[in-house]
Order: C-alpha cells, then sequence, then structure tokens
C-alpha cells in the first residue's frame, strides 16, 4: 500500500466521532422530523432507492436465525432490516447520537434494546465482545472512518466464530467523486499533482477517510487470516452527484457543485459502470477448520 493510503493512521478519532454526532449518516434524507415515524421510513426509502445494490451484498433474508454483528449503525437503516429477518443482532456506533437515534427507530418499530437486540456505543478498533461470538459482521461505509481500518479488520476476524462471514464496504481511490473534487481542490486552486487518495482524506466526509484498491483490500483480509475473499465496487450516491450539497462545502464549493450538477454526463458514469465507483465491497470468510486468531494479535475476554 502506497504512502497516501496510510496517512489516516494519524486520524483523529475524536474528530472522526464529532463529525457523525453532528450528522448520524441518512439523516439528511428524513423528511418530516415531527413525524418520527415518517421521519425514518423516509429515510429508508432513499436508503435503498438510490443505493439498491445493498440488499443484495448484505443478503438480509438470508439471516433469520445468525447472530450478525453490524459495526457503525448510522440511523439504524440496515440494523433493523437485520431484525425484520429474525436475526439475532447486536449493533455497535461510536457516537451516542445514532445510538439514540437507532434506539428510538426500533421502539417505533416494536424492539426493545436488551429484548430484542443489542445496542452500544464503542469503538470499531477495540470490539467489547468476546472470541468467536458472531456468525457475521457487517459494516458498510464505516472501517474506513476510523484510524486504524487494519485493526478494525483484525477485531471482526477475531469476534467471529470459525467459518463466520464479513461483509464490509470501504471506500475505493480511484472514482468519479474523488475526481470531481479534485477538480474543485487540486487543480482550480494549481496543486494538480495532488493524489486521488488525498482528496479523499481530506474532503470526503469525516477527517481522515482512508481508501483502497481490491488488491489492498484482498492483501489485508488475507493477512488477517480470512480465505474466501471476493471484491466488487458499485457506484455510490456521491459518484453521480445525487447528494444534498451541505454546508461542510462552504459556499465557493455548493456553487461549483451546483454548477456541475447541471452539466453532469450521469448517463456516461453509469455507461462507463463501477468500475471507477467509490464503494468497494467486500466479502471473506474465516476459516471454519481454523478459531485461532491471526498470528500476534491477543484475545480478548467478554
Amino acid at each position: 500500500m502506497d504512502k497516501e493510503s496510510t496517512k489516516g493512521s494519524q486520524a483523529d478519532l475524536e474528530a472522526v466521532r464529532l463529525f457523525w454526532e453532528k450528522e448520524p449518516c441518512g439523516t439528511q434524507h428524513g423528511e418530516d422530523p415531527a413525524n418520527r415515524k415518517h421521519y425514518y421510513d423516509s429515510i429508508e426509502k432513499a436508503r435503498y432507492s438510490r443505493e439498491p445494490f445493498i440488499p443484495p451484498f448484505a443478503e438480509f433474508d438470508k439471516a433469520h436465525g445468525l447472530k450478525v454483528l453490524e459495526v457503525g449503525v448510522g440511523v439504524g437503516t440496515d440494523f433493523l432490516q437485520w431484525l425484520r429477518a429474525g436475526a439475532i443482532a447486536t449493533g455497535i456506533d461510536l457516537t451516542e447520537t445514532s445510538v439514540k437515534l437507532v434506539s428510538e427507530r426500533l421502539e417505533l418499530e416494536g424492539f426493545r434494546n436488551g429484548k430484542h437486540y443489542n445496542l452500544l456505543r464503542g469503538n470499531a478498533e477495540h470490539l467489547p465482545f468476546g472470541d468467536s461470538e458472531f456468525d457475521m459482521v457487517y459494516s458498510w461505509g464505516v472501517m474506513h472512518h476510523t484510524t486504524d481500518t487494519r485493526k478494525a479488520v483484525n477485531e471482526a476476524f477475531r469476534v467471529l466464530k470459525p467459518g463466520g462471514t464479513i461483509k464490509i464496504m470501504i471506500y475505493h481511490p480511484f472514482c468519479w467523486i474523488a475526481i470531481v473534487l479534485w477538480i474543485r481542490h487540486a487543480l482550480l486552486k494549481g496543486r494538480p499533482f495532488t493524489g486521488l487518495r488525498r482528496i479523499v482524506f481530506d474532503h470526503v466526509e469525516s477527517p481522515g477517510t482512508k481508501t483502497f484498491t481490491a488488491r489492498e483490500a484482498r492483501d489485508m483480509f488475507k493477512a488477517t487470516g480470512f480465505t474466501d475473499i471476493t471484491t466488487g465496487r458499485s457506484l455510490s450516491t456521491g459518484d453521480l452527484l445525487m447528494n444534498e450539497l451541505g454546508p461542510g462545502h462552504g459556499k465557493p464549493g455548493r456553487l461549483f457543485l451546483s454548477a456541475l450538477m447541471a452539466i453532469y454526463p450521469r448517463w456516461l458514469v453509469r455507461l462507463i459502470g463501477p468500475s471507477l465507483g467509490l464503494n468497494l465491497m467486500i466479502k471473506a470468510r474465516k476459516p471454519a477448520d481454523d478459531g485461532r486468531l491471526a498470528p500476534g494479535k491477543p484475545t480478548r475476554s467478554a
């Protein structure tokens, strides 16, 4: 892995937490916040209409009876699907805001924390669970935000049962949204030699967002001990410039992106397909005949 892809290891986890405390992923799509049930339903509708590849990747419908850990629950849209499918679900999130929102949402759906599911605050790099507890670890768009993605993957391996499956999405550096932001933050500012990884690191979501190529991801998972590793890519709503323009872009940034949205060739982006997609989806398995941890990885008691 090159130098640019590892700079995020020094990112401030507290800054990441504060970013997501202000606006958990998905809340920007909520309608009519005073009507809480409608608010959450509108978030769910927006998520799967914008990202229809999530359900076939997650395979919620096959999770009945499985012990599933979701790392980074956001506003709870995917977490709710595990419960509807009959999974024994546990969720962990870095922020108190997400824990509160998801608890409220699930109560509206008739689920109770401690009875139907477990939900708690925590860090993906230090999971508060014993070894070999879960049949599946799932995480969509989260582990690239933590300060040490490799450590988070190691922790996922540790808490999986032998034969268990991990399904995660992390970001891919060579993508449409990185190119768009490179034009804005590098080319137009006279810094054309700035790398795309650096652009994502500095300008996509929380501070220090990391990216991985498919080869880098496979190497990372293989080094951890996973087998049967497969990868795939998909176009994000960012690649298609479908996201709302929040205040974080600043006035010049919003003007630039608003103008670009009017002429952006989404037809061409879709035609070229996911080869330049932000989303890198990874599935892998912990060997069924080897419940040991990766070499040098200490055990942890619950």
